[in-house]
């Protein structure tokens, strides 16, 4: 008799401790562990988040480098500026390097492309503005054929809107025993047309003044 209530409170030792345990340690673990679990897939999930976003950033960064490696012989075909010192200087080094005479080199008054009506340049985007350029130069019929491979060799847009040769002189020199003709000196005048997208935008095209 006294065995058997040995063992039933034994038993019930055994089972309350168990219950203790369950309770006491168990259960509050496993809901720790639940915890974590979530903190941790929380976290990893912020981690990627954040990796998406440095990937995002980074083909952003690859794709805005590309298009300005894509529109740098834009800038410099159509400048976001007038330029003209830079036009007259190329004008004057392309002509002392051909050997012509420079006689003058004048501007004229810059105009929206579309008050031209140029249908050949019709694929320049809107707000691209003119700026006429009128070119007198001297010299040798071949100088002034190399002169224009110089400037059909440009990287900047320009159209030769009018080209007038006139013949100036006919020259004669002793050499030797015979008499031999100089090259004529033939006078050229060029209106060449340089383009440029302003700063301001294409608002400028509704100016006519």
């Amino acid at each position: 008799m006294n065995a058997t209530r040995s063992g039933i409170i034994a038993a019930s030792l055994a089972s309350l401790l168990t219950g203790v345990f369950v309770f006491a340690f168990a259960i509050p673990g496993n809901r720790r562990m639940r915890d974590a679990r979530r903190e941790l897939h929380a976290l990893q999930a912020d981690v990627q988040c954040h990796q998406a976003v440095t990937a995002g950033l980074t083909d952003l960064w690859r794709e805005v480098r590309d298009l300005a490696d894509q529109t740098a012989d834009f800038d410099r075909a159509i400048p976001a500026a007038h330029q003209f010192t830079e036009t007259h200087r190329r004008l004057s080094q392309d002509a002392v390097a051909c050997q012509l005479r420079r006689r003058s080199i004048q501007p004229g008054r810059v105009v929206p492309l579309a008050a031209l009506q140029h249908e050949s340049l019709g694929r320049l985007p809107r707000g691209v503005m003119v700026q006429p350029v009128v070119v007198e130069l001297e010299g040798s019929l071949s100088s002034l054929m190399e002169f224009f491979v110089r400037l059909g060799g440009w990287e900047r847009t320009h159209s030769v809107e009018r080209a007038v040769l006139r013949r100036v002189s006919s020259e004669r020199s002793e050499v030797t025993r015979t008499t031999a003709r100089r090259p004529p000196t033939i006078a050229c005048e060029l209106l060449i047309h340089t383009y440029f997208m302003p700063r301001t935008g294409g608002d400028l095209l509704a100016r006519r003044d």
